[in-house]
């Protein structure tokens, strides 16, 4: 029995319990409403085009990041994704049946736009979202406005193409194979080929690098793609890229080739970037920008930057490109405050008026270990190289480079402005450690100043075509300029830049056989030796052996441990021999071999010691202990003075002889493990020594 609760607080906890419970599951159920919903992302296998329509037009509007595989085939159609939603979407192509596994080649997952609109269509223009394209043949398509291959827009998001094909497609105004806008922008392994941008203005490949919030920046990636315009038709510039904000812009490894702009005041037939800000950094790195074209009253038929903070060029091959009448920078035309060229060569190209190879102004101007060759221009000139700078606080740096066997009405390889504001008062320039036609013909500066003598005016013997490396007699080996304004770490191939001990001039390096020392032996016993070199590679990549053998005919070789060498700078190098005879007189030397040839260390030589124990056995085995023989008188001939030769328990029938003069022990008896002496060793015939002297211990002779 339970006695009553008649305490008043009983019904006021039973009430506050019952708030409270009602209060936890409010909360509950309002935190529920609350939680937004986590979107996994949803993948799309299709092998149609209307399955794939359908998975575009459900990706742009479910709520999630999704994915989109596309069975390996033709597919006719427009393919749009347009979506108002902040979830982006990833395009791959390469699948087998079912999706079960994938071959990432964009030949076997093709688009066709059959000739009307654009092929292939991703836009979120009020998001920052993430669009992936990746193995797939965008051709045939016709777009009235942008993008006739790939149009991507998204509102400070990313766009990534990468390992796809973008062929016979045209546009009326930007992009006729490619349109892409947002902040992160990334094109990498594609082919872009045969489109036509005649009807535009912006090019075959367009980039709009944009970001409208003042705090973040863009970047832009080229890696090894291929843009080349339409066979017969000037068909575009190759690359536009357009930017608005701070960031970067990087070319990689790039083939940017054909291309041909009817295009007049503008610029930049192969690549043209256009900045209006003040910190974008814009590198060209290992490029090939070739046979581009742009129309008059244009700047860079190969390569147009302007209003950039910096802009870096190196190891870019710049050939065969031309502006139009009224022109400047056949090859380059580049305007920014910090500018940098190395490594690059430039040939071939014309200027118009003027710059054929390159023209270029700034700041701070620096052209270092660069060949310019080949190039021309007209009136003002400049053939190789036309510099503007335009105040007392602005500097060119000009040193190592080949500026030779240009043409133009004034300045055939260098025409300098240094009054480029007419002020009457010069900017500096540093003019050292190059070579270039120093003649008033060859050379115009608008402010003279001497001509410093570490320049030099010589044929620069190259090897000749289009091979731009230096023989063995050029005058440009060893005369540049080891302190040089950013004197690049290696030459245009990558070989080390300073080889010899002073850098050449223009943007190979000589390389030279290999140097090479025979250092001597180290770790001689009686059956092995350690050889050792030193070998200074030049540069090439170096193969390093040691011939050796009984006499300087050698015979032998052994290839060094450390062998293939690279570099420029003298390097140790070594091998081991096994199995030599005790006692005897090795010959060796070092030899290293390169692309220039071979180069040879002096002979040396070393002497195998004589054992103090050694082993004998009728079946050459002696339980593992080394030196071992078969025979005595093997035995004899390599031992030295006080020498032991232990000899395994048996009957020995040979005949043997001592003709040295070296006192030698016999022992005999030994047990197959050589520790202990268990039994005799007989002798059937007896031995001789008429040199020397023998001890015979455990033996029985036997006649």
């Amino acid at each position: 029995m339970f006695a009553a609760n008649n305490d008043p607080r009983d019904g006021a906890m039973k009430r506050k319990g019952a708030f409270v419970n009602e209060f936890i599951f409010l909360f509950l159920a309002l935190s529920l409403f609350l939680i937004p919903t986590i979107a996994s992302g949803a993948t799309f296998c299709v092998s149609s085009a209307t399955e794939l329509q359908t998975a575009l037009t459900k990706a742009a509007s479910n709520g999630e990041d999704d994915t989109i595989q596309i069975v390996q085939g033709t597919y006719f159609g427009n393919f749009v994704y347009a979506s108002t939603e902040a979830y982006g979407v990833t395009v791959k192509g390469g699948y087998t049946s079912g999706c079960a596994s994938r071959e990432v080649d964009p030949a076997n997952t093709v688009l066709d736009g059959n000739a009307t609109g654009n092929v292939l269509v991703l836009s979120c223009p009020d998001h920052a979202v993430e669009f992936v394209v990746d193995g797939l043949t965008l051709q045939n398509g016709n777009a009235s406005n942008n993008g006739g291959g790939f149009f991507a827009k998204t509102y400070c998001g990313g766009v990534t193409l990468t390992n796809s094909e973008i062929t016979e497609n045209s546009a009326e105004s930007c992009g006729a194979g490619v349109y892409v806008s947002g902040s992160s922008i990334t094109l990498t392994n594609n082919i872009i080929t045969e489109n036509d941008n005649s009807a535009g203005w912006c090019g075959i490949v367009y980039v709009s690098a944009v970001s409208p919030s003042p705090t973040s920046f863009i970047k832009v990636t080229m890696t090894n793609n291929i843009v080349s315009g339409k066979t017969g038709v000037k068909s575009g510039r190759g690359v536009y890229i357009d930017t608005n904000k701070d960031g970067e812009v990087t070319l990689t490894n790039n083939s940017i080739t054909g291309n041909s702009a009817e295009i007049n005041n503008s610029g930049g037939g192969g690549i043209y970037v256009n900045y209006n800000f003040e910190d974008l950094t814009v590198t060209l790195n290992n490029n090939t920008i070739t046979g581009n074209s742009v129309g008059k009253y244009c700047s860079g038929g190969g390569v147009y930057v302007r209003f950039s903070e910096k802009v870096i060029m190196s190891n870019n091959t710049i050939s065969g490109n031309s502006v139009g009448e009224y022109s400047t920078g056949g090859g380059v035309s580049v305007w920014a405050s910090i500018i940098t060229l190395s490594d690059n060569t430039i040939t071939g190209n014309y200027g118009g008026n003027s710059g054929g190879g390159v023209t270029t102004g700034g700041t701070t101007v620096t052209l270092t270990n660069n060949t310019i060759t080949g190039n021309s221009a007209g009136n003002p000139g400049g053939g190789g190289v036309h510099v503007r700078i335009n105040t007392e606080f602005q500097t060119a740096n000009i040193y190592n480079n080949i500026i030779y066997n240009n043409s133009a009405n004034s300045g055939a390889d260098i025409y300098i402005n240094n009054d480029g504001n007419d002020d009457f008062i010069p900017s500096p320039i540093n003019l050292y450690n190059n070579d270039f036609d120093q003649s008033a013909a060859g050379t115009y500066i608008q402010i003279p100043f001497a001509i410093d003598p570490s320049n030099i005016n010589s044929n620069p013997l190259f090897v000749g075509g289009s091979d731009y490396h230096l023989t063995a007699s050029s005058p440009c080996i060893n005369v540049g300029n080891n302190s040089a304004p950013d004197l690049p770490s290696t030459d245009k191939d990558g070989n080390p830049r300073i080889i010899g001990g002073i850098v050449d001039l223009g943007a190979y390096e000589h390389l030279f056989a290999p140097t090479v020392t025979t250092d001597a032996a180290s770790s001689v016993t009686s059956t092995s030796a350690t050889l050792n070199g030193t070998v200074n590679p030049n540069g090439a990549s170096t193969t390093v052996v040691f011939d050796y053998g009984n006499s300087e005919s050698y015979g032998n070789n052994v290839t060094a441990t450390e062998s293939p060498l690279t570099g420029g700078t003298a390097q140790t190098v070594s091998a081991g021999l096994a199995g030599l005879t005790p006692g005897k007189t090795y010959h060796f030397r070092a030899k290293a071999t390169n692309s220039e040839g071979a180069g040879y260390g002096s002979d040396v030589s070393f002497t195998t010691s004589y054992t103090s124990t050694i082993y004998v056995s009728s079946n050459g085995a002696c339980g593992d202990k080394t030196p071992c023989y078969s025979s005595i008188q093997g035995a004899i001939n390599v031992a030295s003075t006080g020498s032991v030769i232990k000899i395994a328990q048996g009957t020995y029938s040979e005949s043997f002889v001592l003709n040295e003069a070296k006192s030698l022990t016999l022992q005999g008896g030994w047990n197959s493990s050589y520790d202990a002496q268990t039994s005799n060793t007989t002798f059937i015939k007896a031995p001789k020594a008429p040199q020397g002297s023998l001890t015979l211990q455990m033996l029985t002779i036997r006649p």
